[in-house]
């Protein structure tokens, strides 16, 4: 082993980081978020209006600028912003050249409710059952060099699904950001202490820590740059969060680097992923608007029903499954939702976890019942085992506590596979020849 690598305070830095966020903080903001171009086509006006006049010329723009010449690809799940992208993709395309789909497994919400509005709006769809893909270590592997230090499931089946959809000059319609600024990220900043409150939020496994002593996840966070237009917390969520964790699990970006709304190509392809919430008008826009009109994404789903009515009426997975009308059955349907939560967390031999709201997939399940994710998680703890990077880490009672019910270590489980994955890549490149 290579003792000036594993003793070094920039590996440390990354395990207990990572080990806190399950991805990297950069050391600095990044430079772009000084400034949004383009800031005199904002509309000084906020108003339903507004913003379907604004965002009509960015989704125009944003495939004239950049579409090929194949199918229009348009990942669905059971939230908004998808059908946003699939409406407006329907203005400008024909449903023939247009594809959707879905991934998860059956039962939760968004695999189901991406079904149901490809079906409304009379487009192909492909569901991938992810319970059917299996895994091996070096396909990750492979995932994770390309998009390193992220979420490294999350990332992997992203771009499996990609690799799987497109078929030559096509392009992806992405939601990356379509949430943040529209009310879908609200912050409770009590005084003036956000890094604290930012890095609390960021906590990726909250029970069995296996930080070092002493380690502060603050200090991990960059200083914030002055005189922008984004309030402290916007620039932590945006600058930290959405450009090194969420922008690599969608795109192939390390980071999120630079404004505009082409965010390269898949790997090895002529398939472009357009992004179009992160044209700087419409985050400026967003910007400006009054937090009323935030609320419970209230002015961005008068723009869906405004714009796309069939496709807001849809039910969603906001509603655990009912449609915005139905209050009565949306409330109903979350108190079932929690009353299975609790009969899981009392009996959790005889009743599973409940499957609405999981993105991806039942985890928890896949590490006691599935040999291939077994298999991962040996891989994972013998690499860190013989490297003893982690203090007081001892996978034995983890697996033994999980494996009987006893604990659901599957979010720590994902985060160690996750670190040892990284940590060999980093291994391999310091000692393959330039």
């Amino acid at each position: 082993m290579n003792e000036k690598f594993s003793e070094s305070d920039t590996l440390k830095s990354n395990v207990n980081n990572y080990l806190h966020y399950g991805y990297l903080p950069p050391e600095e903001i990044p430079k772009f978020w000084l400034e949004l171009p383009h800031q005199d086509k904002v509309p000084t006006e906020v108003s339903l209006t507004a913003t379907i006049e604004l965002f009509d010329e960015v989704f125009r723009e944003a495939i004239e600028k950049s579409t090929g010449s194949g199918f229009c690809i348009v990942p669905l799940s059971g939230g908004w912003d998808s059908r946003i992208l699939l409406g407006y993709a329907l203005e400008h395309f024909p449903a023939h050249q247009i594809k959707t789909y879905t991934f998860g497994s059956q039962g939760q919400l968004d695999y189901e409710i991406g079904k149901k509005v490809a079906r409304t709006a009379g487009v192909e769809h492909t569901a991938f059952d992810l319970e059917r893909v299996t895994l091996e270590w070096d396909h990750l592997k492979s995932s994770t060099r390309k998009t390193p230090w992220t979420y490294p499931m999350d990332s992997f089946f992203n771009k499996y699904c990609y690799s799987e959809m497109q078929s030559g000059a096509d392009f992806i319609l992405s939601g990356f950001m379509g949430e943040p600024l529209t009310g879908g990220h609200t912050y409770e900043v009590n005084g003036t202490d956000v890094k604290r409150i930012f890095t609390a939020s960021q906590q990726l496994v909250k029970k069995s820590p296996l930080t070092l002593p002493g380690y502060d996840p603050v200090e991990s966070l960059p200083d914030l740059p002055e005189n922008t237009i984004f309030l402290d917390h916007q620039l932590f969520d945006l600058g930290v969060r959405q450009a090194n964790c969420t922008a690599p699990i969608l795109t192939y970006k390390v980071r999120w680097d630079r404004w505009g709304t082409d965010m390269g190509f898949v790997d090895g392809s002529k398939t472009a992923i357009i992004t179009p919430f992160i044209d700087p008008r419409w985050i400026g826009y967003w910007l400006s608007v009054p937090e009323t009109f935030k609320r419970k994404r209230a002015l961005y789903l008068d723009f869906l029903n405004a714009k796309f009515p069939r496709l807001w009426n849809i039910a969603s997975k906001d509603y655990y499954g009912a449609r915005n009308d139905q209050g009565p059955l949306h409330f109903l349907m979350k108190k079932k939702y929690h009353g299975k939560i609790l009969l899981n967390r009392k009996f959790p031999h005889r009743f599973s976890a409940p499957k609405e709201m999981v993105n991806y997939l039942d985890y928890d399940k896949a590490f006691r019942k599935r040999d291939d994710y077994q298999e991962i998680l040996s891989r994972a703890f013998s690499f860190l085992e013989a490297r003893n990077l982690i203090e007081g880490f001892h996978p034995a009672p983890l697996i033994d506590q999980h494996m009987n019910y006893t604990r659901n270590h599957s979010r720590l489980f994902l985060v160690l596979i996750g670190l040892a994955l990284n940590l060999q890549i980093e291994e391999e490149e310091s000692v393959s020849p330039a």
